[in-house]
């Protein structure tokens, strides 16, 4: 019997490498959202949390955009709802900041979808905070005091987001790979987005809920 569990074990491991390799060959990007709120994304998933979020950045739809009609709890029908982003949480906020830093509020709203699912109280095990999950030092650096607010965390995200689309260029992959990793991450492997699992799978998932999210701004529009 210990044999066998061993056997199987091994089994279970090679299958889980190979899980990994494949999506690594397809870029599939893979997270899962602890117990405090903050999402954790890869593309080589070495664990049970991790769950698929994005097999084709091409048909990817926010996970908020699904509205489901139950009756006593059992799901009878669904649509896709087109979604204002006016309407999203912390709107006013996102647009403000946005505006500050001449930057598109549907950006914004997907680093904070990906980050955070606009959880304002999301607290990583590194100490980024909010919705935009910033970090402390971050914020001093963009000349913010408290992130402890969704506004101060908001202006924060913004003020960084600016600034490393100022540095690389406006280059928003290149800004996304350094919000995630820094930008001497970016800067030292020859302003390239990072060989990190991490790094690799958040920002084809940012892209993609920004892209989703003008999509639908397009056609609210009409």
């Amino acid at each position: 019997m210990r044999r066998h569990l061993s056997e199987l074990l091994l089994i279970t491991g090679i299958l889980a490498s190979s899980a990994a390799v494949a999506a690594t060959n397809e870029n599939e990007v893979w997270s899962y959202e602890d117990n405090d709120g903050v999402s954790h994304f890869s593309n080589v998933p070495d664990g049970s949390p991790y769950r698929l979020y994005l097999k084709d950045p091409g048909r990817y739809h926010l996970k908020s955009d699904r509205f489901e009609e139950r009756i006593v709890g059992r799901t009878v029908s669904s649509r896709t709802v087109l979604m204002d982003q006016n309407k999203l949480p912390f709107a006013d906020m996102v647009n403000t900041a946005a505006a500050e830093q001449k930057i598109d509020p549907a950006l914004l709203h997907a680093i904070i979808h990906v980050e955070s699912r606009h959880n304002p109280s999301a607290v990583s095990t590194k100490g980024a905070i909010g919705l935009m999950q910033v970090l402390p030092e971050t914020a001093k650096r963009m000349g913010i005091d408290s992130i402890g607010t969704p506004q101060g965390n908001i202006s924060a995200g913004a003020r960084y987001m600016h600034f490393l689309l100022d540095i690389f260029g406006k280059d928003v992959q290149l800004a996304l790979a350094a919000y995630n990793a820094g930008e001497n991450a970016v800067i030292r492997h020859g302003n390239q987005i990072p060989p990190y699992p991490e790094t690799q799978a958040y920002v084809p998932a940012v892209i993609a809920a920004y892209d989703e999210l003008r999509k639908q701004r397009a056609t609210v529009a009409r």
